[in-house]
């Protein structure tokens, strides 16, 4: 049977509304995307590892999570992606730029791209894969078949391996467990090293008959205790809820136990060095290290003081003297100095106009922007932008 290839892989990407690239000679002839424009490519970082990849089909994971559909035919290859199994975040989005090498700032369109790709679950692209092997190949193909590559799930900090400490025999298995879960909300990733021990032997075998079925369950239990240790050493509730849940995702998809107890050392030492950062910071309390991401988080937004009482359920008041009295600074003027940054960066870095940042980070007016950058800088908008570098970095 003859292939209009072609035609086959535009009207995939056309039901999928994923990016669909064909590769010849390990260069790309076509990219079939009707749903959007794609600026940039982001399969960039990882396509020398990808062309490398034999198998007929490969489930590649990114750092992020973001994953891609890899196809070996007829001396052709076709990449399929990136998608995600669950909706990813801003954040996420700019960490894949910022390893793209391009300016967050400078890549507005690429990021309301990317955000706007479809999820998929493995098991639900998987229909779409096995049509399209059926229809490359001429017979059924079994998904089981498919092999997942997810040694890029971190991003480059290169945890050790795990190690081979025992328990130690004055601690029963609650008390490590908690010990564990302590260090990780103290963010004592070195004292965790030295004690780790995975949860699997922590957690007893009464949960399915099924021993894999056992180690995700467990894995599944222990995702979601050590994220609330890291909520209760000061990290985002809301970050945290959302790594935990792509990691549990992750998980279902693994087929033998060295890859879950991997999957799992790699978690706890996540949470932990992000906590670690978090502590190395400031020595703030937990609801202001909370209260300064969630700034970070909304700063393109119009953010107010108000709104981020409500946010934590506490009072206006008592948020403003808690904060002014652990920052020696009060909250409106971090909130502006740190927008007063972001349009610093802008300026150096981006070709937008006054009126263009101004509306970008909320402000009220262009004047206002104006007014409040001068105030800030010690000079106008117009002149750091037409200023040297030097000038650029001093001190008001």
């Amino acid at each position: 049977m003859t292939v209009n290839l072609d035609y086959l892989l535009s009207n995939l990407a056309k039901t999928i509304k994923l990016p669909v690239r064909l590769y010849e000679d390990k260069r790309l002839t076509t990219i079939f995307f009707n749903a959007h424009k794609l600026d940039k490519d982001p399969i960039e970082p990882f396509l020398d590892k990808i062309l490398s990849l034999f198998n007929e089909v490969t489930y590649f994971f990114t750092p992020s999570f973001y994953y891609y559909a890899i196809i070996n035919f007829d001396g052709k290859k076709i990449a399929i992606g990136p998608t995600s199994e669950v909706p990813q975040k801003r954040e996420e989005v700019i960490h894949l730029l910022k390893m793209m090498n391009l300016n967050p700032e400078d890549n507005d369109s690429l990021i309301t791209t990317l955000l706007s790709l479809p999820s998929y679950k493995t098991q639900d692209l998987n229909n779409a894969i096995s049509m399209l092997m059926y229809m490359l190949k001429g017979e059924e193909f079994n998904p089981s078949e498919i092999i997942i590559d997810d040694s890029n799930i971190l991003d480059g900090t290169s945890l050790s391996s795990p190690n081979t400490f025992q328990i130690d025999g004055d601690l029963n298995n609650f008390e490590y467990e908690n010990l564990m879960l302590s260090l990780v909300s103290s963010g004592e990733e070195e004292k965790l090293k030295s004690i780790f021990t995975s949860f699997f032997n922590l957690i007893p075998a009464q949960f399915s008959k099924d021993h894999l079925r056992h180690l995700k369950d467990v894995f599944i239990i222990a995702t979601t205790l050590v994220s609330r240790a890291a909520i209760r050493g000061g990290m985002n509730s809301e970050e945290a809820h959302h790594i935990a849940t792509q990691y549990i995702q992750h998980v279902e998809m693994l087929s033998d136990e060295t890859s879950i107890n991997t999957l799992q050392y790699q978690m706890v030492f996540n949470f932990a060095h992000k906590v670690y950062l978090l502590k190395n910071s400031e020595d703030l309390s937990r609801l202001i290290i909370e209260v300064k991401n969630y700034i970070q988080l909304h700063i393109y937004e119009d953010l107010r003081v108000e709104k981020i009482a409500e946010n934590f359920k506490i009072n206006r008041s008592y948020l403003s003297t808690k904060f002014k009295s652990e920052t020696n600074q009060t909250l409106i003027d971090y909130m502006l100095s740190e927008k007063i940054n972001k349009a610093k960066y802008l300026l150096r870095y981006s070709k937008r106009s006054l009126a263009s940042i101004a509306s970008y980070l909320c402000f009220s007016s262009q004047s206002h922007f104006q007014n409040t950058f001068k105030k800030y800088v010690g000079m106008t908008p117009k002149q750091f932008r037409n200023a040297p570098y030097s000038e650029q970095n001093k001190d008001k």
